[in-house]
This record gives C-alpha cells, structure tokens and sequence, in this order.
C-alpha cells in the first residue's frame, strides 16, 4: 500500500512542482495561504517519523518539477527577436500546406548565429514556396528570427507557450538564399515509410476516406479534409483522428495476431509487436498519446513476461512521470490532458465494472461514457462545445474505425506481396471510411445538437473531478461502503467550502460588474457584464487585408466568456477598427440589438437585418440595471462631422459611485466640448489608442483618471504617443496598454471599490485557485490512504490478538 500511495503522491507532488514553476506560485502570499496544511504535515511527521523519508522522496518531487520546468521555460531566442540571423540545421518535419500562403513550413534543428553567438535551438521554418525539402535534408540559410503570438486575452490560444510545450523555441522565416542538401539514413527510412502508405493509399482510395485514413495513420489531420474534419470534431469524435492509445493497442494486437498465426511463441509475439509498436511510434514522431499508450502497454507486458499483476492505475502513474520528468511542459498540452483524462476514464470504469455483471452492448456502452464523463471538463475548457450525440456518435464510429485500422494492418504489409489482394480489401476499407463519413454527415445535419459553453474556471473541473471520484469510490466497493464515508466527508467538506468561498459570499456581497477591454490589436472591443446581461462597446479589431483579428478574436472569446446574447453592442463611430467583427461575432452569438450615435447606412446595412438599431443622443441615460447606468456625454442630437473620429459616441458609465469613460476615437475639439461637464473619473478608455490628437492637458486635469486603459497593436501611427504617455504619467494615472499588458479586467464590487488587473494577473489567480484545489486533491488522497491503512493495521492487529488468545 505504501509505495502504490507513493507512485501517486510523487506524481501529484511533480505536478505541483511543474505548475509552481511555470506560474511562478512559491511567493510568500501563497506560502502563507497553505501554512496551515504545511504545519499539519510536520506535526504529523514528528509524531510518525517512519514517514521522513517516504515525505522527503515525495518532496524531492516536487523539487525536480520545480527545476526542470525552469530550465525548460528559457526562451533561448529572446535576445533575438526581429533579428536577422544566419542557421544551418537538419528538417526534422514538415507540414502539408492548406494553400493560401507563400510559404511552405517545416520543423528544424539548428544551430542560429547571430554576430559570433550561437545558439542550437528547434524552430518553426518558414521558407517561400517552391522547393522540394524533405525531412533529414541539411539545410542553411539566413532569415529573421519572430517571436511566437501570445494569447492577448483571457483563454486565447498561445501560440507561443503551444511551442514552448512541444519543445520548438521559436519561429524562423526565411528569404530566398537557403541550400538544402543530404539526407541521413534514418530519415530516409522515415521518408520511406511515409511515402509508402500515401501512395499506397492514393493509389486505392479517393478523397475524402484516402485523407481520412492517411491522417489516422500518420496522425496528421492536415490530410483530411477542413469540412470534414469539422464535422468529426462537432460530433464529439475527434479522438479517432489522432494516433492515440486506442490505434496503437489494436495495431499492437493486429500485429501479435498475425506472428501468432505463424506459431511464434506468446512471449516472443508479445515482445516483437511492442518493438514494431515503439518503431511505428519512432516513424509518426511520437505523439503524446502514443508515447503514454506505449510506455503503459511495456508495463503490461513486461508484468506478463515477469508473471507479476498488473495494476492499470500505477501504471498511468508511472507513464505522467516518467513522460514529465523527460519534458514537463507536456502538463500543459491539450493532447497530453485529454490523453491520460481518457485512460483514467478506462482505468476505473475496469474497476467499477468487475462488480457487476452486464451484457457487452451495455458495457461497451458504458465505457464510452466514462470517457466521456473523464474527458468532459478538459473537452469543455479548450473547445466550448458539446455534442448531445457524442455518445452515439462514439457507438457507430469508433468501432468502424477500429475494424478498418485492425483491417490496414494487415493490407500495407500485403500490398507489397500482392497488389490485387490489397485492392480487393482495400474494397471493404473504402465501404468502412464511406460509413464513417456518412455517419458523421448524418450526425451533423441534426440541428441543435452542439451546444456552445463557457469554458469552467481550473477551481470547477478539481471539484468535478472530486465529486465523480466520490461517487465512483462508492461504486466500486459495493460489499464495503464504511470505506466511502472518509472520502464522503472530504469531498463534501471541500465542495462545501468551494461553494462558500468562491460562489456564496460573492452573492451575499452583491453583484458586480465585470468590464473586459479585450485585446484586439489595432482596435477596440470592450464587454460589460452584469446581472446576466452581456454589452459590447466596440467589436473592432486590426483590419489587414484577409487577416482580421477581431473576426478570429472576438466569437471565440465570447463563447469561452459564457456569452450566448449579447443585449446590445454601442458602436462609438463608423471606422472598421471598431465595428469589423459583428458579422463574425453573430455567427456565434445571437445580437439584440446596435446602438450608436448616428446612422451610417451603408454600413448598418452590411449587419444581420433582426438586429434593432437605436440612436442615442447627448442628454441621454440608459438604465441598463438597479444600480448601473450608462450616460451618454456626446453626441448632441444632429451633430455630425467630417472627422469621423468626432462623431464617437461617449459613454459615461456609472456603478454604485464608480465612473469608467469610454471615449472611441474623439480628438482635442470635442474633448474641449465636453472637459467642463465632466468630474474625477475613475477608470478612462484612453481616446483613439493613446494618438497625439487626443488627451489633451486640459481634458486630462479635469478627468484626473486613477487608471487609463489604452486599447491598441502593432501598428505604423506613432501609437501610442510618447508626449501624451508623459501627460497620464504627470498627474499619476496608472496605465495599461493591452499591446502590452493583454486583456484589462476591470471588476466593480456589489459594495463599492474596484480592481484592475491585466490579462497575466488575472491568469495567476486562476492558477491559485488550481493549486488550492490541487492540495485539497492531495490531502484527500493522504487522508484515505491513512484511514485505509490504519483500519487494515487494527484489523490485522486484532487478528493477531484472536490467535494469540485462542
């Protein structure tokens, strides 16, 4: 019992160890917040000292995860930035183009020099169309080195910490001056193997059941197509498409059925297809899946061969560490959480259902929903959605797709002894895959069946998963329920406090009011959120050409948001940077109603015809709630100016005694207009990103904002202005600026006050709410594991003292 606890502890223990360092936890504040349970386990310590060193071995997990996330988080390439540089290095991978670039990309290791310095770094390569390069080439250039996206808001995917997660340090684009030359032995293998199954395919199978099958195979979705590849996501089976645990296992047993068949010893069988199985695995690049169901499966059969049992939870244990202590940032990859969420699905629905008898439909029906009850909360945090026939749809297509991979296996190797055998199976491989898109189309077509949901907070999915682990305890130790009443009372102590802390003080306090200036690059969107209203004022963002982030920032961030109607959004004026995202944004969002200062035809006209439009005026007051109010400042009624920067509408709006003045794009004229009708303000949206038209030193001694906000990107206008930066600065406004601070955050309490905090504080007070939950999970699992122990110490005790008295 003491090492199965210490194989999850020193897990638990370097996973806490990893979040510590990645979100920079070991502050003083958090210390002290956890002394408590810090102190509980000395004094626990120093009356059982034969725990020292089982707690000292645990601890020294922590501190490895601790370490060896810092060495993996240096950005090596940071001094680099925007640089140009010369590299030579060997194309480890490449990418299938989609078309619509012009520029092809590729996985390297290089080596970069930069003025004598050189760094040995794997980038992302970017080079123009055109040339034939195949992984294992050397290859040698000059390029610039660019820094990877980060997210901008809350929940954004970040582009750079996906690289950071995968080992990649960075992206190089490259000109027109690279030679490539050469390829090693092992790439050629590699190269071989990759070639052979897509020609052999090609040569048997159309699109889109050819790319479906390639991209099962090589784990690349790049080969499938867009729509389809959609679909399969919508209707909850997207696991089929990567490589996973479920392929590699039925590739494993396709393989030993086959050595069996030729009378090869179960042994030697078993030992042969893990070895094809790990050099598979070598050939695809090592998926994250594929490496966990590998290292799980040498468990099991290294038990077999060892005659020793085989225990599928210390197993799972023991791939998380072994995998994190190689690289641990992989905690932080979609495919690892989802990966090992599913296999612990699989693992204790193994346990709950040796205690009851039921038939295989019911119990294969049954394992799909523990997968997807395991998968559910990680599912829900990435992607938002959930599909009503995500069971049904497992039920008809993982099966499919399982009988066509077992079938592939067998038909690649033949293809090479006999082309007409292959063509002929490759009959029912085609008839499967037709049945699998079929499905998928059928599934899709049923409307309101995928359902948008915000994405849970990190507090959420700990309680969930506490609350599923309660229950599924309970049911799998039927003939001893006294074990469930300790980890009843855990649970509901921590869900109780959870609740209490987190939900109902909140509501006894009152409500509040959440404003969110988004980072939408050159541009402004801003979303106010009170009483389960939701109001937008702006839905702009950079406009260049094809690439809009507002169009890819704004419905995205709204769903994970929880925002499924938007009551009204307040267009401050008419230029696209402010307004270029609602035709995106109703795709996602139902609209109510635009409200605005002035009409502008042509343009209103390109918006959703239910959508009700309003004008608003100088004088006006909207009272969106008991205690909010929205006053408009400018306008007047008829006004209208050349400038369209002056025709912005100014909004005043005021909660419980706090002002926050947002101001669109006006300049100097209409801040003269408007300074005398205006007090101290709170929190200012500073006017049109922070230009050197706007702010001026009149506008800003009568304002005298505590806080400005200024909503801006990359851009060639000089924003935001140096001089005007000076002017916030000499009467002592704090500044955020979203280009550089991300999302700011302004939350308005029930009973007065507020705060604002930028998109990274407020990323670290989710990661707190993670770690607290985190202890919790690992001082439920000392606390049961101690009970059980000690009742099975009295227990054997008490058998003793029988003997011995009788």
């Amino acid at each position: 019992m003491i090492m199965k606890n210490l194989t999850l502890y020193a897990t638990l223990s370097l996973m806490l160890g990893i979040v510590s360092s990645r979100y920079n936890l070991i502050r003083i504040e958090v210390i002290f917040s956890i002394l408590p349970l810090i102190s509980g386990i000395v004094y626990c310590l120093i009356k059982n000292k034969k725990y020292l060193l089982y707690v000292s071995l645990v601890g020294s997990f922590f501190i490895l995860g601790y370490a060896s996330t810092n060495y993996f988080s240096v950005d090596k390439l940071s001094a680099m930035y925007e640089e140009d540089v010369d590299f030579a290095g060997i194309v480890t991978g490449i990418y299938v183009p989609k078309g619509g670039s012009d520029y092809d990309s590729f996985s390297a290791d290089c080596k970069i020099n930069k003025d004598g310095r050189e760094i040995e770094a794997k980038v992302i390569l970017y080079l123009k169309n055109g040339r034939d390069i195949r992984p294992g080439m050397e290859i040698t250039g000059s390029g610039t080195i660019l820094e990877p996206s980060k997210a901008g808001n809350f929940l954004e995917f970040d582009y750079k910490d996906y690289l950071m997660n995968r080992g990649v340090d960075g992206t190089l684009i490259s000109g027109d001056f690279v030679t490539y030359d050469g390829i090693g032995p092992g790439y050629r293998l590699k190269n071989g193997f990759r070639d052979y199954i897509i020609e052999t395919i090609n040569d048997n199978l159309d699109a889109p059941e050819g790319g479906l099958l390639k991209g099962i195979l090589l784990g690349d979705t790049d080969f499938i197509n867009e729509d389809l590849l959609e679909s399969i996501r919508g209707v909850g089976a997207a696991h089929v498409l990567a490589v996973s645990g479920l392929h590699i296992g039925i590739i494993i047993a396709s393989i030993g059925f086959i050595l069996r068949l030729f009378r090869m010893n179960r042994r030697h069988a078993l030992v042969l297809s893990l070895f094809i199985g790990w050099i598979y695995a070598w050939f695809i690049g090592f998926p994250l899946s594929v490496l966990r169901a590998l290292i799980m499966m040498t468990f099991v059969i290294l038990g077999s061969i060892l005659h020793r049992k085989y225990d599928m939870l210390n197993s799972i244990m023991n791939a998380i560490c072994l995998m994190l202590i190689a690289r641990p940032l992989w905690l932080f990859d979609t495919g690892f959480q989802m990966s090992f969420a599913a296999v612990m699905g699989i693992c204790l629905f193994n346990r709950t259902a040796e205690y009851y008898e039921m038939s295989k439909i019911f119990k294969y029906l049954l394992f799909i929903i523990f997968v997807q009850i395991f998968v559910f909360p990680v599912s829900l945090y990435y992607f938002n959605q959930i599909s009503l026939l995500g069971i049904i749809a497992n039920l008809l297509i993982v099966p499919v797709v399982s009988a066509t991979l077992f079938l592939t296996v067998w038909v690649l190797p033949l293809n090479l002894i006999s082309g007409f055998v292959s063509a002929f199976l490759f009959i029912f491989i085609e008839f499967a895959l037709k049945t699998v898109v079929f499905a998928t189309e059928i599934l899709t077509s049923v409307e309101y069946t995928l359902l948008n949901f915000r994405s849970p907070e990190f507090d959420e999915i700990i309680v969930y998963y506490m609350l599923v682990a309660a229950v599924l305890y309970f049911l799998s130790y039927p003939e001893e329920r006294y074990r469930f009443k300790a980890v009843y009372r855990i649970t509901a102590i921590t869900v109780i406090l959870h609740i209490s802390v987190f939900h109902m003080i909140p509501l006894m306090t009152g409500n509040s009011l959440r404003i969110s200036i988004i980072n939408v690059g050159q541009g402004s969107a801003s979303l106010l959120q009170y009483e389960n209203k939701n109001y937008m004022i702006d839905a702009g963002g950079t406009v260049n050409g094809a690439y809009e982030v507002a169009d890819r920032v704004l419905p995205d961030y709204l769903v994970k948001r929880g925002v499924g109607v938007l009551d009204a959004i307040f267009i401050t004026h008419y230029h696209a940077d402010h307004y270029s995202g609602i035709d995106k944004i109703d795709e996602k969002v139902k609209i109510k109603s635009i409200i605005s200062g002035h009409r502008d035809d042509m343009i209103i006209s390109e918006f959703n015809k239910d959508i009700d439009f309003l004008e608003i005026n100088r004088g006006d007051s909207i009272k969106l709630g008991k205690d909010l109010a929205i006053d408009v400042i400018w306008p007047p009624v008829g006004f209208e100016s050349d400038n369209e920067n002056n025709n912005s509408l100014v909004l005043l709006v005021d909660f419980k005694g706090t002002e926050i003045l947002f101001t669109g794009d006006m300049e100097k004229e209409v801040e003269d207009e408007i300074a005398d009708s205006l007090d101290k303000t709170d929190i200012l949206i500073v006017p049109h990103h922070g230009s050197e038209t706007s702010s001026s030193e009149n506008f800003l001694l009568k304002t005298m904002p505590v806080y400005g906000i200024m909503s801006y990107g990359k851009n060639s206008y000089g924003i935001p202005s140096k001089d005007v930066i000076k002017r916030y600065e000499d009467i002592n406004t704090n500044l955020y600026e979203t280009y550089i601070d991300g999302e700011v955050v302004i939350n308005v309490e029930g009973r007065g006050g507020y705060t604002v905090k930028s998109l990274n504080e407020d990323v670290e007070a989710g990661v707190a709410q993670l770690m607290t939950g985190s202890i919790l999970l690992v001082a439920a699992a000392y606390l049961t594991g101690n009970i059980r122990i000690e009742r099975k110490c009295r227990n054997e005790q008490q058998g003793r003292n029988n003997i011995d008295r009788q």
